[in-house]
């Protein structure tokens, strides 16, 4: 499983972003891309996903990355709003 917390900052302060889109985007000879899903109340978004390698996060459309994940990971972003 791939993991993904999205927070932004708020007076110095990290908050987590809840209801952000969140997809992961597979590298590799064949990249995939996973569905899309919305951050929780404290900024998480879970993909079911058993991946080696590379992989970038997007969250609202921006790009963050690349990570590496050998089946898991748990992922933590920074936006700015």
């Amino acid at each position: 499983m791939i993991k993904v917390r999205v927070l932004y900052e708020n007076y110095g302060t990290q908050k987590p972003l809840k209801g952000a889109r969140v997809a992961v985007g597979f590298h590799g000879f064949i990249g995939t891309m996973s569905s899309a899903q919305f951050t929780d109340s404290d900024g998480y978004a879970g993909f079911d996903h058993k991946h080696t390698g590379s992989f970038s996060v997007y969250v609202n459309g921006s790009k963050y990355g690349p990570y590496s994940a050998s089946g898991s990971a748990n992922i933590t972003v920074s936006v700015d709003l």
